[in-house]
């Protein structure tokens, strides 16, 4: 019972994590794209979701494909959403 808790609360964690990712992607991107340019904004949130990865890594974590997935669909939406 003990093992299905700990499986559960790592999965709400993961997903409370992705969700981060996405809006915190989504934010930036849209605010640059709004207020510099389109190519800042895109640049920004991809280097930014990479570098969180790295860092992630280095500091003896992993590198979660997973994560910058969520970053690209925020960026993907931002895009959409700040288009003219």
């Amino acid at each position: 019972m003990k093992n299905i808790i700990l499986r559960l609360y790592n999965l709400a964690l993961s997903n409370v994590d992705k969700l981060l990712h996405f809006s915190i992607s989504y934010a930036i991107v849209l605010t640059l794209i709004l207020k510099v340019s389109p190519l800042v904004g895109i640049l920004t949130g991809v280097l930014l979701g990479i570098a969180k990865e790295i860092f992630d890594k280095v500091r003896g974590g992993k590198f979660d494909f997973l994560d910058l997935f969520a970053d690209a669909l925020g960026i993907i939406l931002a895009i959409f959403l700040g288009a003219k």
